[in-house]
């Protein structure tokens, strides 16, 4: 009897095997916890890594740059192709914060709201602040005339966004105070710079997308810090509120945000 020929091997015989990827949602968030403390090691070597949960929590030193905070976002972003998560930053005792909620459902963004009702949303201390903001930006603009109208309109609208915008996970109110300095940041530059300070609640995880979002422009140069011993910005300057004082006599030292508006 004849013999029929051998048939030749399929396609899916001679391809290479697909790499197998984690099987359960454990061993995916595993995976993705390595990525990113990868990243929080390349913002800060000595970054200490824990994987609690659902949460990818990362301690980097006292004080990270916007440029640090931007290394772990990206990683969050793309991590986030694989696992929905939201990422943050917070103060925690001396270190600076960084975590990631994996299949984290975000509430309503205030930040999408109209104004109008973002306006009835700010109790009176808040509403207070934001006419601070403008009333501290005509003043800055009157002691230093060399600044300009963009500058001008640009510290405006981050001072008024953070006030507004930056909260807690739940809704909390997280600046507690804020101060515009005209400085000069190098000896070759002709005029001063307008540099902002902005205190903020400690232990209070927030979004590092709304805070990209609140700083615009200004997001590309500044830093984070619980360093209370930077020039111009201290207790004095940048004032606590209650609860900044009692989470300070507890041993969590405020998260102080510095940048600078782009000339």
């Amino acid at each position: 009897m004849k013999r029929s020929a051998p048939e030749p091997p399929s396609s899916s015989d001679t391809t290479d095997p697909e790499p197998e990827l984690p099987s359960s949602s454990a061993d995916r968030r595993v995976a993705e916890h390595a990525a990113l403390s990868q990243a929080a090691r390349k913002a800060c070597s000595t970054a200490t890594s824990t994987l609690v949960s659902t949460v990818s929590r990362h301690a980097l030193s006292k004080t990270i740059s916007f440029s640090d905070l931007a290394t772990f976002h990206s990683a969050a972003k793309d991590s986030n192709r694989r696992i929905p998560q939201h990422d943050f930053v917070t103060a925690s005792r001396d270190r600076i914060v960084l975590s990631s909620k994996f299949d984290y459902v975000s509430p309503k963004d205030i930040s999408t709201l109209s104004t109008k009702r973002r306006r009835v949303d700010l109790d009176e201390r808040q509403e207070a602040m934001r006419h601070r903001a403008r009333e501290s930006v005509k003043i800055v603009g009157d002691i230093c005339p060399r600044l300009t109208l963009r500058e001008l309109t640009l510290a405006e609208g981050v001072l008024e966004r953070a006030v507004t915008d930056l909260r807690g996970t739940h809704g909390e109110h997280v600046v507690q105070s804020y101060k515009l300095v005209p400085r000069k940041l190098g000896a070759a530059e002709e005029r001063p710079s307008l540099v902002i300070g902005i205190r903020l609640l400690s232990e209070i995880p927030v979004s590092v997308a709304s805070l990209k979002k609140v700083l615009n422009h200004c997001w590309r140069d500044g830093v984070l810090t619980v360093d209370e011993e930077i020039d111009e910005f201290n207790d004095r300057t940048l004032p606590l509120t209650e609860c900044g004082k009692v989470a300070k006599s507890l041993g969590n030292p405020s998260l102080i945000l510095v940048t600078r508006i782009p000339n």
